[in-house]
């Protein structure tokens, strides 16, 4: 019987222990070499990238013309929050007769870096404490 609940107890630790490694996540569409190679500037359309490489991530806004594929990827440590580490964004522009006419690829080294603010958004005025409050409700009142 020993044996037996030495075992499981091994077994549940293992298992637990297991559970605790990081993870990688990849989100977006991962665009090949080989299907960029497919394009040409001035000559594919719109209809043709999208059946080469899928519907896109996003469209731009005001009628743009232009296409973005995103592609990311995560790990998550242990306990902790996601870390991009590396991400791609690939941005297809076309003319008004929806012909390919620039293909930009941004990566972390030349794209902006969002910032993430843990804290509470700023915003302007005063910041009154409960007591401030109260009394400032009295004044108003009270005129």
């Amino acid at each position: 019987m020993k044996k037996i609940s030495s075992f499981i107890l091994c077994t549940l630790i293992v298992c637990l222990l297991g559970a605790c490694g990081s993870r990688t996540q990849t989100h977006g569409k991962v665009i090949e070499q080989a299907n960029l190679n497919t394009l040409q500037l001035g000559a594919s359309t719109r209809e043709e990238v999208i059946s080469n490489l899928g519907q896109p991530s996003f469209e731009g806004a005001f009628n743009s013309g232009k296409i973005y594929y995103n592609n990311q990827t995560m790990i998550r440590a242990v306990a902790g929050l996601n870390e991009t580490t590396e991400r791609t964004l690939f941005i297809f522009s076309f003319d008004d007769n929806n012909i390919l006419q620039d293909i930009e690829i941004k990566d972390e080294t030349n794209d902006i870096t969002i910032v993430k603010i843990d804290e509470k958004t700023p915003t302007p005025g005063e910041n009154l404490g409960v007591l401030d409050q109260i009394f400032a409700n009295l004044r108003k009142r009270s005129d």
